[in-house]
């Protein structure tokens, strides 16, 4: 197309994700979600906000729906024009782009009107400039690579060579795993389908034989992220901010107290084991993606003298796994002498 990148932004509360999840699917290139819990924001401060991603992201192009957060009272449109002193074209239902100028599409009582303007400019889109785009698994795919990213991200900063394993279902489609396998050229790392559970060691090979290579190409360099000597605090707060992508770390009251505890007996510098969520790389499960910048709190700081390290709990997690609304277990029998139900 004529775009360079596609920057989808919503303003509300945490649900608002969601939508920006379905955009990224249709092949938006990145979303930004301004958080804001009051669902009932005023349409000055929606284009006051806007005005300050327009500055940051400088787009050529800013189109708005005509149905928005301002319970389509239609001033969002003119009044981010008036604050960005740029041209503006209202309920448009063509668009075409030539360079640095703009033809618009509008309905009127008398037929249809052309517009014509120069870029950057803000366009709010009738319903007709739309086609409808629906979602696909491949495009769903791309939308959650930015979490892949960020595992590939860490493990090269530990040094050795990486090689991404794929477990592969029966029915997974070819284009999806042309999705994968093309980012993982992009990323510059190693990528292999793992079939073991259905042809057992030969559906394994591609993968051993790319770790064999990964190793021998590795040069040796191994790099932590903490240091044995750092404190526990220390070393929750350097995984927090350089694995997690966290901005800061708050520790709990209890987890304060727990803290002083472990150091008064001696345990202050001990390994750490975070139980966090393993849905997110957050401690909310429903914050998917890569978010960056967030603030992860630690509730407790558990002492397992035994085994040697301490146990730092975040969010709302367990400890122990816990069963499935129906186990396994509920589907395992035998019948004439056979087992059935453990696959």
């Amino acid at each position: 197309g004529k775009a360079d990148e596609v920057v989808v932004v919503s303003i509300g509360p945490d649900k608002t994700v969601d939508t920006l999840r379905v955009a990224m699917a249709m092949g938006a290139d990145r979303a930004i979600h301004i958080k804001h819990d009051d669902t009932k924001v005023e349409p000055l401060a929606v284009a006051k906000l806007l005005v300050a991603v327009v500055k940051r992201e400088e787009p050529g192009l800013v189109l708005l729906g005509k149905q928005a957060i301002d319970n389509d009272a239609g001033q969002v449109p003119q009044m981010l024009s008036a604050l960005l002193d740029w041209p503006v074209a209202i309920n448009v239902s063509g668009l075409e782009v030539d360079g640095s100028k703009i033809v618009c599409v509008r309905e009127t009582d008398t037929g249809l009107m052309k517009v014509e303007g120069e870029l950057p400019a803000v366009v709010s889109a009738d319903l007709r400039l739309a086609e409808p785009r629906y979602v696909t698994l491949p495009n769903m795919m791309k939308a959650g690579l930015c979490n892949l990213d960020a595992h590939v991200a860490n493990l090269k900063a530990f040094g050795p060579e990486i090689v991404v394993s794929m477990n592969h279902f029966y029915n997974d489609p070819e284009d999806e795993i042309a999705v994968l396998r093309a980012r993982c050229e992009e990323l510059g790392v190693r990528f292999a389908i793992s079939d073991g559970f259905a042809k057992g060691g030969e559906g394994a090979e591609s993968v051993a034989k790319e770790v064999l290579e990964a190793v021998a190409a590795s040069k040796g360099e191994l790099h932590f992220t903490v240091e044995d000597e750092d404190p526990i605090a220390v070393k929750v707060e350097k995984i927090a901010k350089r694995v997690y992508g966290a901005g800061s770390v708050s520790f709990s009251e209890a987890a304060k107290k727990d803290l002083k505890t472990l150091t008064d007996m001696g345990f202050g510098n001990l390994p750490v084991c975070i139980a966090k969520t393993p849905f997110s790389l957050t401690a909310d499960p429903k914050a998917l993606g890569a978010p960056k910048g967030f603030d992860l709190p630690v509730q407790r700081v558990i002492l397992n003298a035994g085994a040697g390290f301490a146990v730092v709990t975040t969010g709302a997690i367990m400890r122990m796994p816990g069963l499935p609304k129906a186990p396994a277990a509920m589907h395992i029998d035998v019948k004439d002498g056979k087992i059935t139900g453990l696959a």
